[in-house]
């Protein structure tokens, strides 16, 4: 593996989503004193639904067009689109029977809003997924800044005629809409090809592992990251969600995103190296390092500048936020080391092993959610006994997948090596 040329790859990502994040960083302290807790309540559920059902939009065949042959990378892309059409329509009609009402917005409009955002968040997947193919790193950069700065900006603007939950969601999808059309054309300057119904057939028959076991895993890690939200709107409130939102997007967003860039090259490398080695250890290591050195750090500096930075930067009257982000801390660590390794299983095909790890997450969440409403905890006990549990859970599945790739996936010489001095 060449790791400078790993290290290379990653920076353009972390770069991009660096300047995304200074981007967000500059509009905060406007948007923190421009609209208030419960239209960030609000917001926050209408993205943390999106956010749950926009990465199983295309039955996670994005996966699949990153471990398909090269030759079938258009094939996969387009199935992958395909699926995510009736997809997004069933999640509409979801969001209208069982979404809160936005002051403001019918809820047809919500319904069609959220829609089009799950529609637009699957295509991101699978697009992203194929510049990724073709290490087209930079245009994927390139669309994590347009996202960001074409949310914030929208945002901002609409605050003046829409000083509620509703130009917060509106700023967000057109945000998602703009890292759509640049990952869009990044694919056609690629050279999209055409596909037929057969190759996306035998495509779907020949991955139906992934929309059988990675859905349902996709969508309890999605419902571990953000059903938070929910159990807190109705434990305590808007508001409460618009506190915990906002420290959300200041630590646990730009750790998910970076987290994410991290994955997306480690399973490019870590798949190569399966496909030519029969082994991934070397990347998932070396992976473990980079991960491990990056949440201790952010881990220290939250816990050291919380109160101080939120303090000065958010305002007084947003001083919640700094006690939601150091109680937090630990979970968001682990779970930042979590994802960044968790691609691994996907490598050789073991998608039930993920399944099995995202089912214990979601069910512990959802069980201390029902200990915090029988017990009748505070709003800081809740989040507390919540990270704490969590971050002790991502732990032990990156030790348990640690172990595994030690033991089976070291490559032929190690292998090699431990046979012969096992029988010395």
């Amino acid at each position: 593996m060449n790791r400078r040329l790993y290290l290379q790859q990653v920076g353009v990502l972390f770069s991009a989503t660096a300047i995304a994040q200074f981007i967000n960083f500059l509009a905060y302290p406007l948007l923190s004193r421009t609209y208030d807790s419960i239209a960030f309540g609000y917001f926050s559920i209408f993205v943390s639904a999106a956010s749950i059902v926009g990465p199983l939009a295309c039955g996670r065949f994005d996966i699949v067009v990153q471990a398909a042959p090269h030759a079938q990378r258009f094939a996969a892309l387009k199935l992958a689109t395909v699926i995510s059409l009736p997809v997004s329509l069933l999640g509409a009609v979801g969001y209208g029977l069982f979404g809160p009402e936005i002051a403001g917005m019918a809820m047809w409009l919500a319904a069609l809003l959220f829609g089009a955002s799950v529609l637009l968040i699957g295509f991101c997947f699978s697009g992203t997924a194929f510049l990724i193919k073709h290490e087209a790193y930079r245009q994927n950069g390139i669309a994590i800044v347009a996202r960001v700065a074409l949310t914030v900006a929208p945002q901002l603007l609409l605050f003046w005629i829409m000083p509620d939950a509703r130009g917060l969601i509106l700023g967000f999808c057109a945000g998602v809409l703009a890292q759509a059309w640049v990952i869009a054309w990044g694919v056609r300057r690629l050279g999209l090809r055409r596909a037929t119904r057969r190759q996306m057939g035998a495509l779907g028959r020949r991955y139906s592992q992934y929309p059988i076991y990675d859905v349902p895993s996709t969508f309890l890690s999605m419902f571990a990251l953000y059903a938070a939200n929910f159990f807190i709107l109705n434990l305590y409130g808007a508001q409460e969600v618009g506190y915990f939102g906002f420290a959300f997007r200041l630590a646990a967003l730009p750790m998910a995103l970076l987290a994410g860039s991290l994955s997306e090259v480690f399973f490019q490398k870590a798949a190569k190296s399966f496909q030519s080695e029969g082994a991934y250890w070397r990347p998932l290591r070396f992976n473990l390092v980079v991960a491990g050195g990056l949440a201790a750090i952010i881990f220290a500096l939250t816990l050291l500048l919380a109160r101080w930075a939120v303090d000065i930067y958010l305002g007084k009257h947003w001083a919640p936020v700094a006690t939601v982000l150091i109680i937090l801390a630990p979970m968001m660590a682990a779970r930042f080391i979590f994802v960044t390794v968790s691609a691994a299983p996907l490598v050789t095909g073991r998608t039930g092993w993920l399944l099995a790890a995202n089912a214990v997450l979601a069910t512990s969440m959802a069980a201390i959610f029902g200990f915090a409403k029988w017990r009748g905890l505070t709003f800081e006990a809740y989040l507390g006994l919540s990270s704490i549990s969590t971050a002790i859970l991502y732990l032990l599945l990156v030790a348990a997948i640690v172990a595994t790739a030690y033991r089976r996936y070291r490559g032929p010489s190690a292998q090699s090596a431990a046979s012969s001095a096992g029988v010395g």
